[in-house]
């Protein structure tokens, strides 16, 4: 027997497909696994990504950023090879997700998203010969009408200094920076950015992905940490004897980079700050209990 329920069912199961579409489509990065690449510039770039291949174009030295197989998942993954320029000198290989013209600056650095992942996913495998260095980055921000800016919501960062052959699965955990929803997001990957980079050197990435996520970073109004003095001169007294046993403790600029980085248990520890200039500074403390912000200053 037809039963007139069905339609209010069917009705509210769209839209609860609909809205789990909606989250799983902010948590995907556009070609995060390199199989779709295009030559519409004149040179080979991955979809959805901008590469420094136009100054390759231009200079007709060896490209950069190549297309490369068999993947760690798939048919495809992206190669970033530091190359010498016309003089000999080293030239980091970088690319950008979004449409962005590497040569004027014009268009789209990022893609939209309105939520923050947990994590960002992949997999690498590098070659550094030298005082040379491979990066991964990935940041949130959103624009800020007022100021004419981006605000920096949350980022996460990974530095490699030696090699690794194989395929390594990496897991960077997404630190919030401050309150709100981001509106973009942008990953940029680069090999050759160390002191002393030497052609030859490559980054590979591949399968790149998020896990989890929420819809914005709510702040914690009472830290379960305190820091001092604030403002600091060149030694930080930072006290966790409230929180968990074991805490991932990071400090950022204002603009969203990550400076140092360390794992503290629940005691009163000393950071030496005295290299940082001054200014202004942003330490974020997470657990498993959840996640923590405070401003200090450098004097």
């Amino acid at each position: 027997m037809y039963s007139k329920k069905r339609p209010t069912f069917l009705i509210s199961l769209f839209f609860v497909l609909a809205a789990s579409y909606g989250q799983l489509a902010a948590q995907f990065i556009p070609n995060g696994n390199f199989e779709n690449w295009n030559s519409s510039q004149g040179f080979n770039d991955p979809n959805n990504w901008s590469t420094n291949n136009i100054f390759s174009f231009f200079s007709g030295i060896d490209y950069c950023v190549t297309q490369e197989a068999p993947g760690a998942v798939g048919n495809c993954f992206c190669r970033l090879r530091c190359v010498a320029d016309a003089n000999g000198i080293p030239q980091e290989a970088k690319a950008i997700s979004g449409n962005l013209n590497m040569l004027t600056n014009y268009g789209n650095a990022g893609f939209p998203i309105q939520n923050i992942p947990t994590t960002i996913v992949g997999q690498y495998r590098t070659q550094l010969v030298g005082n040379d260095l491979a990066k991964i980055q990935c940041v949130f921000t959103r624009t800020n009408p007022t100021l004419g800016n981006r605000d920096t919501i949350a980022a996460a960062y990974l530095d490699i200094l030696t090699s690794q052959m194989d395929w390594t699965v990496f897991e960077l955990s997404i630190i919030p920076i401050a309150a709100g929803t981001p509106d973009t997001c942008t990953i940029t990957l680069t090999a050759g950015s160390g002191s002393s980079p030497q052609p030859g050197n490559y980054l590979d990435v591949d399968d790149l992905h998020f896990t989890g996520g929420a819809s914005s970073i709510d702040e914690h109004t009472n830290p379960m940490f305190s820091i001092y003095p604030n403002p600091m001169n060149d030694l930080l007294m930072i006290d966790l004897s409230a929180m968990e046993n074991s805490n991932d403790v990071s400090l950022f600029d204002t603009q969203g980079r990550l400076l140092e980085r360390w794992q503290l248990g629940a005691t009163c520890t000393t950071l030496n700050m005295a290299h940082l200039p001054a200014g202004s500074y942003i330490m974020h403390v997470c657990n498993q209990r959840g996640r923590w912000t405070q401003s200090l200053m450098k004097n």
